[in-house]
């Protein structure tokens, strides 16, 4: 009698888990094939790409037979045995950010003239007026590079007003552009394949005294930088020296990023000039000098581009002496 109980209730329990259990031995077996499949997969990954990168080594020995080659302990040809590999990033900016010194004129004459004087001084700030929106003047700034030859526009047209203006990137909207704004040109065309801007605040009105400051300090910071730069300094030092004037002059809070970074095929490209750059400025070095300044309810750019010199630098346009421009209203 016992057992005949015993195995009625085995009976029970094996007929109340015989689903679940089944159902779970399924699942095991699915995610175990999984596992096992990919394992085998990546196997078979690793040895296909083994042997195609052993065959491109052998084709490329054969193709540079005067290059020294050797085998590992594999049997797999190497080029140049005992050669250190390295990455060229590095390389690559440095060749991009030089430029010919034939190239350098052809660069700094047109964006004189079509940036310089069509672009900003011209039509955009011409258009300029309290009712316009920032984006309808991103098209005025469009139709004259485009009728004036450029190769293509060198970055997204900055044209930002107020609170806008604080972000060192931002996107020009359909904001309406009122009396007394502050309002933020970076203006760009592509040229000779290179990428130069041209960036300045322009007041719609009389600027406040308050804001006016940070306008002026950060313009002394740009004209600084102009003045610093030369073949033979070490790239680190500009950055420095650029941070600290910002920390005692009081407006470290203000500070973003700065002072320069390169001008080549795309607006800032590498390298930039920043306090663990460990290269030295060199002749024909060209560079976008950006200075930029973010306060409490605006910011400000000051942004041209120049070409190091043995003593100095040339700069690509001239527009930026005219200083602070307010439109009268």
């Amino acid at each position: 009698m016992f057992q005949w109980e015993i195995k009625a209730k085995l009976s029970r329990w094996l007929r109340s888990v015989k689903v679940p259990l089944f159902l779970g031995l399924a699942v095991l077996y699915i995610i175990s094939s999984m596992l096992l499949s990919e394992y085998f997969f990546k196997i078979w990954e690793n040895y296909w790409i083994n042997q195609r990168v052993t065959e491109a080594n052998r084709y490329i020995s054969y193709l540079a037979g005067e290059i020294s080659t050797g085998e590992n302990s594999s049997g797999e040809v190497i080029i140049a045995p005992g050669s250190e590999f390295q990455s060229l990033s590095k390389i690559y900016s440095y060749m991009r950010v030089m430029i010919l010194d034939s190239k350098a004129k052809v660069v700094q004459d047109t964006t004189q003239s079509r940036i310089g004087r069509y672009i900003v001084n011209d039509e955009v700030i011409k258009a300029l007026r309290p009712g316009v929106t920032e984006l309808s003047m991103v098209g005025i700034a469009e139709r004259v590079i485009y009728e004036n030859g450029a190769e293509y526009e060198g970055l997204p047209m900055y044209v930002f007003s107020e609170a806008s203006t604080r972000h060192a990137i931002s996107r020009s909207s359909y904001r309406v552009i009122e009396k007394g704004d502050i309002v933020q040109l970076n203006l760009s065309a592509k040229i000779d394949g290179y990428s130069p801007s041209t960036g300045l605040p322009v007041v719609m009105g009389k600027i406040t005294a308050d804001r006016r400051r940070y306008i002026d300090f950060c313009f002394e910071m740009h004209k600084w930088t102009v003045d610093n730069l030369k073949a033979g300094i070490p790239a680190w030092k500009i950055p420095q020296e650029f941070y600290k004037k910002y920390i005692d002059a009081g407006y470290k809070d203000s500070f973003v990023y700065g002072p320069c970074h390169s001008t080549g095929m795309i607006e800032v490209e590498a390298p930039w000039m920043e306090t663990t750059s460990d290269w030295i400025l060199e002749e024909n070095m060209t560079f976008q000098v950006d200075t930029f300044i973010s306060g409490p309810t605006f910011g400000t750019r000051w942004e041209k581009g120049v070409v190091i010199t043995k003593d100095g630098c040339d700069s690509m346009t001239d527009y930026l002496e005219k200083g602070l421009i307010e439109l009268d209203f």
